[in-house]
C-alpha cells in the first residue's frame, strides 16, 4: 500500500495526480496507480459491462423465442 506523503493516509486510484484525502500533489512514482493502468481497467470494465448486457439480452431472446414455441404448442 502506498500512502500520501503530505497526510500519511492510503492512496486511493485516481488519474488525478493529488490525494484524495488533502489534495496534495503527488509525483508520478508516488501514485498508487498509473493514469494509463487505471484508463486501461475502465475500459477493460465497459467492454465487461457490455459483453454482459449483451449476453443477458440474448439470453432474453432465447426465452421469449422458447415461450412462443410453448405457447404454438399448447
Amino acid at each position: 500500500m502506498k500512502k500520501c506523503p503530505h497526510c500519511d493516509k492510503v492512496l486511493m486510484a485516481s488519474i488525478l495526480p493529488q490525494c484524495s484525502w488533502c489534495g496534495g500533489e503527488l509525483k508520478e512514482n508516488e501514485l498508487r496507480k498509473t493514469k494509463e493502468e487505471i484508463l486501461q481497467r475502465w475500459e477493460k470494465d465497459k467492454k465487461d459491462n457490455e459483453y454482459r448486457k449483451n449476453l443477458e439480452k440474448h439470453g432474453e431472446e432465447v426465452r421469449k423465442a422458447f415461450e412462443r414455441n410453448i405457447r404454438r404448442r399448447l
